[in-house]
């Protein structure tokens, strides 16, 4: 079974990366290399924070790079919430900061969960979370790429009420966006069991939004360890 990870209040608590957007613009200045091929330094941001959530080899306009592995200045090591440390039980075992999967952070349990579902397929780097105080949350928290892409959306199967198809011109193929939230019926979006081929963690290739999901073994066994993730959605999965 197919559950969907979509961005309807996934999490309530705004985190700030505003401290290593900086480090990624002191890296450009001193780059020469660097200017030479971005016109300034928040195109040089953007590519680097895209990299997280786009298929590698693939490009988001004609003249940038094709995105590739991620270097170690580039991974964000801290992020700031204006919560106080009165609210440490707010935070999940799972965040989605920009409510459409684009930026994750697990907390230990769950990345050891993962670990053993899809062991060396996803990334992982510490990541601090601190209050306004410059207190830290309790426990170990990491930034998380997911690394498994996968052609599994299936358009004819789904709800053409719920997603529009549109030509991707620069990486020359489909591409589908959907209307989906927790107020649809998660039974509108398809996905083929036999392209899955046992993954427990992905992306799709081709279905922009929503862009994680899930295996009924993952959310399973998430809901054994008793932990707290943003609500997943049920989708309808075919041969």
């Amino acid at each position: 079974m197919v559950w969907i990870l979509t961005g309807t209040g996934a999490t309530t608590i705004p985190l700030n990366f505003d401290a290593n957007d900086k480090i990624l613009v002191e890296y450009y200045a001193n780059h020469p290399e660097l200017k030479a091929k971005y016109a300034h330094s928040g195109q040089y941001v953007l590519q680097i924070s895209m990299k997280f959530y786009q298929e590698p080899g693939t490009r988001y306009s004609i003249s940038s790079d094709p995105f590739g592995p991620i270097a170690e200045h580039e991974w964000p090591t801290a992020c700031k919430t204006e919560l106080t440390s009165k609210r440490f039980g707010t935070l999940k075992s799972l965040l989605d900061m920009s409510g459409f999967g684009e930026k994750l952070i697990v907390d230990a349990a769950l990345q050891d969960i993962i670990e053993q579902l899809d062991p060396g397929i996803h990334q992982f780097r510490p990541v601090r979370i601190t209050t306004k105080h410059d207190e830290d949350f309790p426990g170990q928290y990491f930034y998380m790429r997911i690394g498994r892409f996968i052609d599994s959306f299936s358009p004819e199967h789904s709800n053409p009420e719920y997603f529009r198809g549109e030509f991707d011109s620069i990486n020359k193929h489909q591409q589908y966006f959907s209307s989906f939230s927790g107020r649809s019926p998660s039974s509108s979006l398809a996905f083929s069991r036999t392209a899955l081929h046992g993954a427990h963690l992905w992306r799709e290739k081709c279905l922009r939004i929503p862009n994680v999901f899930v295996s009924d073994e993952l959310r399973n066994a998430i809901k054994a360890a008793g932990l707290k993730t943003p609500t997943l959605y049920k989708a309808t999965e075919v041969a």
